[in-house]
């Protein structure tokens, strides 16, 4: 391995330790944990059915099939083969026929401490195939948890072998009765400090089998969809001490939260969550109506960081979403290049998909709005080709193309066909948030075409606050943060001082407090006369000298 390759893996591991000592910290310390993990009694109670013996074993609630495999010494594939039952998931109440074993068969089964995976010793010349159809499991997934193994298998070497997961059920959920609407009062006594309710995915039941380990070893794999909640709980941290430094008084409780919205509505209706001025998250979308419900209520405010439907705002005033939506941010887009366009020619192009057709609808009614209907063009690529889009550009004025898409392929390919009409049009090219992602557009092309996209975040690397903060996050976590630890780190430094500065006030200076964090600006809008906030913040990002740099 060349030193470049092993300092990459250094970090990484080192990265990976940092985050899941600060995922066992939360597991340690959270008030709310809705997937702690149980002991498993085991049943003396035994059976005999046509010649084989069976436990008999009660499911409790909160057990897994992984726990139940790993207290029997028995595969998940086995206990599965007994019961019928589980093809419908696993329930509390269940009772479970678990295969009796013998003393040489237990022994030859070692499950893992997670009880998720088997840990196979490798036989002289046995295959990756010959494994596979010992467990019933695919070869690929078998790869996917030991990528050591791509260099081939060798005698001895201990392999995880994957065990089928079941879905456990849960009880259906008990309509809740909600409490009449508080009247409103203050929402914040600044005085006694400010209480935060943080809702972030960190899936620990999935990271189970590296939290608890006392050594890991470079081969442990975090979670992947555990990260963002990691950072962005990070970058809310740093903001929190900074905060405390100047006086104000903040107590933060942390909860892994579900994603789904079944699971999400039971979570959300406990009623310690009420104490809290602030609640921030959760990021999924599924999971903010239930939120939204729940902090109804209350006179917390409940703040979703990532994108959610506008339907969340109406009729609630405690919600606010930091993200535009697609309208929003269309139409504010759709507004900047009118006014920093003047005498412009705008050629609007698109391949007649659902999702363009949309963008398409909110760019011409917005033109419309401010009477330059009549400057701009609309052309459907696929109908009429480059011929038909070159006709569709002036000699005379700067050509402003409009590119509504997120279609990698229609995008890269308008681009090179792009190439040599600057020798006769002034062109400029705006797109899609979606396309800082690319990285096969020519960069060349991307600076002639003086390409600019939408975006409503952006961190400015060259900024000494960042920079600042850059240090202090490495300083305090050993790592190097991501665009969630910024995201984290301007919703505390926008919220918090907002309820400090104004506390039952603060819905009413919301729309006056306008604010430029590390990544995020801040400018909320009412929807509604009894609805929430929206960030109307849409920044358009240009390529200068080969960098992306806000406007």
């Amino acid at each position: 391995m060349d030193k470049t390759n092993r300092f990459k893996m250094n970090y990484l591991y080192k990265k990976l330790v940092i985050l899941v000592m600060l995922l066992a910290s939360i597991c340690n310390y959270t008030v709310a944990q809705e997937n702690n993990a149980v002991a498993i009694t085991k049943s003396n109670i035994k059976i005999n059915i046509d010649g084989k013996s069976y436990y008999i074993h009660k499911v409790a609630p909160k057990e897994t099939l992984y726990a139940i495999s790993k207290a029997y010494t028995v595969v998940i594939s086995a206990i599965e083969a007994s019961n019928d039952s589980l093809k419908n998931g696993l329930k509390a109440g269940m009772e479970l026929r678990i295969p009796v074993l013998s003393d040489n068969n237990s022994k030859n089964i070692v499950i893992d401490n997670s009880g998720k995976f088997i840990l196979h010793k490798v036989e002289k010349k046995q295959t990756l195939y010959a494994i596979s159809k010992i467990y019933d499991v695919s070869s690929e997934n078998i790869q996917r948890v030991n990528p050591e193994i791509a260099e081939g298998l060798k005698e001895g070497m201990t392999i995880k072998i994957p065990q089928k997961e079941i879905k456990t059920i849960e009880p259906p959920v008990v309509p809740i009765i909600k409490d009449p609407k508080l009247t409103k009062q203050a929402i914040v006594d600044p005085a006694n400090g400010i209480a935060v309710n943080l809702f972030l995915p960190f899936y620990l039941a999935q990271n189970d089998s590296i939290i608890h380990k006392e050594t890991l070893a470079e081969s442990d794999e975090l979670f992947s969809k555990s990260i963002p909640g990691v950072e962005f709980l990070n970058g809310f941290q740093i903001a929190c001490d900074s905060l405390i430094k100047l006086g104000i008084k903040v107590t933060l409780n942390v909860y892994d939260t579900p994603a789904d919205s079944a699971a999400s509505v039971s979570f959300f209706a406990k009623k310690q969550f009420n104490k809290a001025d602030l609640w921030v998250g959760p990021f999924h979308s599924n999971a903010a109506s239930s939120a939204a419900q729940a902090v109804k209520n209350t006179n917390a405010l409940l703040v979703l960081p990532y994108s959610s439907p506008n339907k969340v705002l109406l009729g609630n005033e405690n919600v606010l979403k930091i993200t535009p939506s697609l309208p929003t941010g269309i139409e504010n887009l759709s507004l900047q290049l009118i006014a920093k366009n003047k005498n412009t020619n705008f050629v609007l192009v698109h391949n007649a998909l659902i999702k363009e057709k949309q963008i398409v609808d909110i760019i011409k009614r917005t033109f419309k709005s401010q009477s330059k209907s009549d400057s701009i063009k609309e052309i459907i690529y696929k109908t009429v080709g480059l011929k038909g889009f070159t006709n569709a550009l002036s000699k005379t004025k700067n050509n402003m193309i409009v590119v509504a898409s997120s279609d990698q392929a229609f995008v890269t390919d308008l681009f090179n066909k792009l190439k040599g009409l600057d020798d006769d049009y002034k062109i400029a090219v705006t797109g899609m948030d979606s396309w800082i992602n690319y990285d096969n557009l020519d960069i060349n092309m991307i600076q002639k075409m003086n390409l600019q996209i939408t975006a409503n975040s952006h961190i400015n690397y060259s900024d000494s606050i960042t920079n600042y903060f850059i240090k202090v996050y490495r300083e305090k976590y050993q790592t190097e943060p991501g665009k969630y630890a910024f995201s984290g780190y301007d919703a505390a430094m926008y919220f918090i001082p907002l309820l400090a500065n104004f506390g039952s006030n603060a819905l009413e200076k919301m729309e006056s407090t306008k604010k430029s964090c590390l990544s995020t600006s801040f400018n909320f809008k009412k929807t509604g006369v009894d609805s929430g906030f929206e960030n109307q913040s849409i920044f358009i990002l240009k390529y200068e000298d080969f960098e992306l740099k806000k406007q």
